[in-house]
């Protein structure tokens, strides 16, 4: 008889967070479902992770990132509803039962996602702002949505065939979900951000790998994904508030290079509207970390919009040559989804 759902999970060299990541879901209170481990060609053993429970292994032999990774996992699996999981997060015990109940009683929705929880696992500085920063922006967005999350995500498995699965061209983790979820809707299928659909994220960020991230694995080619598919919506990280942050921050810094003292007053007057515009923003930060840990908030964010809309610029000037123009949208899962 096959399973409820099936969990898919790409991992490549996970450490010590794929242990916890399975022990969770196996401590879940539903237990109908089957769990797929595919090893994106590891240097590290992942066997010891998955050996006190009856999941399954797919070892592939070269690393080509998370995408094919899934894409595999999909065509191992027998269930008619995917959930995908990253290697770093924590289910609660609801969370698979929650997914279940969900899709049996929304015939109309193709494919949910949900966020990380206002608790992150490290207590780090840059670890608490960026994962609390992604549950804050996912718990503020709109129901319907226009991308996907594979941090924690499911998805019908016939809109997944029919779509065509993930893009492969993507060789490492990057912006390979939210392009899913952006062809998902052009082809007229329907997303739901469940905001109580939470995951407990592992990860450490440092300061580097936050701006590595944000700039080249995410910011760049999603305002690619934006030319390609037209796609500009007012949710999530596209939102109008966002697109005015970015605005007021990036003139406050042009006023600022001016170097008179009008334009330094000018400067000081975009960045208090800057401050009144996201203003539950770092409401949220207070409640959550206190006035001492918002005050580092404010600095942060202002970077955030800084390397945003630098971001955003090289998108736009690099697309006519990136390969996201070339190749997103086509058919190139190859796999078959019984």
């Amino acid at each position: 008889m096959k399973p409820a759902i099936s969990i898919i999970i790409p991992t490549h060299n996970p450490g010590a967070d794929l242990g916890p990541c399975i022990e969770a879901i196996f401590a879940s209170d539903f237990s109908d479902f089957e769990c797929i481990l595919v090893d994106d060609a590891s240097t590290d053993d992942v066997t010891g992770a998955i050996e006190k429970y009856p999941a399954r292994l797919i070892r592939l032999p070269v690393n080509r990132g998370p995408a094919q990774a899934r894409n595999r996992g999909a065509e191992a699996s027998t269930s008619g509803l995917l959930v995908f999981l990253d290697d770093d997060v924590l289910v609660r015990k609801e969370t698979l039962k929650m997914i279940d109940n969900f899709f049996k009683h929304n015939s109309g929705i193709d494919a949910i996602f949900g966020s990380y929880d206002d608790k992150p696992a490290h207590p780090d500085f840059v670890s608490q702002y960026k994962n609390l920063f992604h549950h804050f922006v996912h718990q503020n967005s709109k129901g319907e949505a226009s991308t996907f999350w594979a941090g924690c995500g499911a998805i019908r498995r016939d809109a997944f065939s029919r779509i065509g699965g993930f893009q492969e061209s993507f060789s490492r983790p990057s912006v390979e979900d939210i392009e899913l979820g952006m062809r998902l809707v052009k082809n007229g299928y329907h997303i739901e951000l469940i905001k109580g659909l939470q995951v407990k994220h592992l990860k450490k960020w440092s300061l580097l790998d936050m701006l590595g991230s944000d700039i080249f694995h995410r910011g760049i080619p999603w305002a690619a994904l934006m030319l390609k598919y037209r796609m500009a919506r007012n949710d999530l990280n596209t939102r109008w508030s966002a697109g005015l942050s970015m605005l007021l921050v990036l003139s406050s810094v042009m006023m600022l290079f001016h170097g008179s003292s009008h334009a330094f007053w000018l400067a000081a007057f975009l960045l208090a509207g800057f401050l009144l515009l996201n203003i539950r923003f770092y409401r949220f930060f207070y409640n959550k970390k206190g006035w001492l840990f918002t005050l580092f908030v404010f600095p942060m964010h202002i970077l955030y919009y800084i390397y945003g809309g630098l971001s955003l610029i090289l998108g736009f000037c690099f697309y006519p040559f990136s390969t996201i123009r070339k190749t997103c949208g086509n058919k190139t899962y190859a796999g078959t989804l019984r």
